[in-house]
């Protein structure tokens, strides 16, 4: 599995959204996220690898993924996978 990673050098909570999908993590000062993928996915051989657009939006990363049938998965830096939702404030801002 290959993978990307975000880190979070803020000293303020930031969201991932993952588009198309709309899954939302979000992390903490110091927080490192890594997005792994497939690299057998048949998807992403035929476009030549994999395709992630990332944008930093000052308060929020946005993470468009190039194929939708990509399957992904979220980890914090101690290797643990992560569900949608990861540490959402009870009042986003």
């Amino acid at each position: 599995m290959a993978a990307i990673r975000l880190r979070n050098g803020s000293e303020t909570t930031l969201e991932v959204r993952i588009e198309p999908w709309g899954e939302d993590y979000w992390m903490r000062p110091g927080d490192e996220f890594t997005i792994g993928y497939d690299e057998a996915d048949h998807d992403e051989k035929m476009m030549g690898g994999p395709h992630f657009d990332v944008t930093f939006h000052g308060d929020w990363y946005e993470v468009w993924v190039g194929s939708s049938d990509m399957k992904l998965r979220m980890h914090d830096q101690s290797g643990a996978e992560l569900e949608h939702g990861h540490q959402r404030p009870s009042d986003p801002a």
